[in-house]
């Protein structure tokens, strides 16, 4: 159902194969009549996905996961899907509204997850010169953090960032449906285990920023997902497939330009380096 290779580093070419998740004409031709809609609804759309024939979809998605080790514990930070203009870009949150840098790195800066050397740069580099740079220092492990990071997403299709219709895992389960995002669902989860297996073959911990990203890895035991507990810190537990990996669970990346929500994952960080003190 879906299949992916490297394309680039960080960047992922996945195809979906439509017959396996749509076995009857009715499913299948609502979703070809929203599939138009969706590719419009980004610019950027166009070159990050392509019809195979009819049944195939293929298209490009981020996973950064270096391949190089340090003394560090392993870390990710697992996201809902991408957006389209940053797959585009060859690098994730690459920038947002009027080109600004994306709250999602000023949050990690703040709370001491991750910086990288070329962040004390001044004046800042201007969004397009700057990506490459981090990507650079990311995959080579030149940055301030307590963890060796992995960053990746729950769903690997991306989707626009501004238009609500169409944005986010809601613009997915939009054009797909339920049933057959659930279908495409099982296959990422065999993605990510394989993902975390190499990542962290020891151990190691994973910081959740959507609903199912968190619901798709917590074990049994692990409090599920509420809005309210993701905001007060409460979201914390194990991954489902391994124990010895601390699940937990922040909020979405939209509250991130907030000093309470930096702090919070402050604490999470401070969590992650007591548990994770091999």
């Amino acid at each position: 159902m879906l299949t992916f290779r490297e394309a680039t580093l960080g960047i992922l070419e996945f195809k979906l194969d439509l017959r396996s998740i749509y076995s009857d004409k009715r499913s299948r031709s609502q979703f070809e009549r929203k599939w138009l809609e969706f590719v419009a609804s980004d610019a950027m759309n166009p070159e990050v996905f392509r019809r195979e024939g009819s049944d195939t979809i293929v298209f490009f998605s981020e996973s950064l996961i270096p391949d190089r080790l340090d003394d560090r514990p392993p870390v990710l930070l697992l996201l809902g899907n991408p957006a389209s203009h940053s797959v585009a870009s060859g690098m994730c949150f690459s920038f947002e509204g009027d080109n600004r840098e994306h709250r999602f790195w000023l949050a990690l800066r703040k709370a001491g997850i991750l910086e990288f050397s070329s962040d004390s740069l001044s004046p800042p580099l201007p969004w397009h010169e700057r990506n490459p740079i981090r990507k650079e220092e990311f995959f080579a492990l030149q940055y301030s953090s307590p963890f060796r990071i992995g960053i990746s997403v729950y769903f690997s299709i991306p989707s626009a960032a501004s238009d609500p219709k169409w944005s986010g895992v809601t613009g997915l389960l939009r054009l797909f449906e339920q049933k057959a995002l659930r279908a495409i669902a099982m296959e990422e989860d065999r993605r990510i285990a394989d993902m975390l297996q190499r990542f962290m073959a020891s151990g190691g911990g994973v910081i959740t920023f959507q609903k199912n990203a968190y619901e798709g890895v917590r074990s049994p035991e692990t409090p599920p997902y509420s809005i309210d507990l993701a905001k007060n810190g409460g979201l914390r537990g194990k991954y489902k497939h391994d124990s010895r990996v601390y699940l937990v669970g922040a909020p979405p990346t939209r509250y991130l330009h907030s000093k309470k929500y930096h702090r919070l994952l402050t604490c999470h960080k401070d969590y992650l380096i007591a548990k994770l003190a091999f």
